[in-house]
């Protein structure tokens, strides 16, 4: 396997492990039933984009904003 390969692996597991853990906190504080139009809608956070836009860019941005508001940073 070659290095590249290797570090592209170890990216995958780290944010697939992001976003479950982003999923939990979500689903934490809005519900499940909820936690898809929290993705999906536009947030002031984000500069009026959605958590899932943002997400694609740029997961520990998405992160750190879950981890800062369950700690009550509303």
């Amino acid at each position: 396997m070659k290095d590249s390969d290797v570090s592209r692996e170890i990216e995958t597991m780290t944010n697939n492990r992001m976003r479950k853990r982003c999923e939990a906190l979500i689903i934490a504080m809005v519900s499940k039933e909820l936690s898809e139009k929290w993705w999906n809608s536009s947030n002031k956070a984000f500069g009026g984009k959605t958590p899932e836009e943002m997400y694609a860019v740029s997961p520990d941005k998405v992160y750190g904003y879950l981890m800062r508001s369950a700690e009550g940073e509303w």
